[in-house]
């Protein structure tokens, strides 16, 4: 059979605010009964820069 399948979907936005935490900036999302946490990617790659480590091991030090 030669066919195409279409599914249509909803995206949904959730809200987000930025904060900052020891200098580093965080976006926190909520809505749906869902909340998530995010450390903004180009502060962890600063800090492994200023660091001379890896950008994995920056995060780390960061989520310590």
């Amino acid at each position: 059979t030669l066919g195409i399948r279409q599914i249509e979907c909803v995206r949904a936005i959730l809200d987000r605010k930025i904060y900052e935490k020891n200098g580093v900036r965080i976006k926190r999302s909520q809505g749906y009964g869902t909340q998530t946490e995010k450390i903004e990617f180009d502060d962890i790659v600063k800090i492994a820069e200023e660091n001379d480590i890896s950008v994995f091991e920056a995060r780390k030090m960061i989520e310590k």
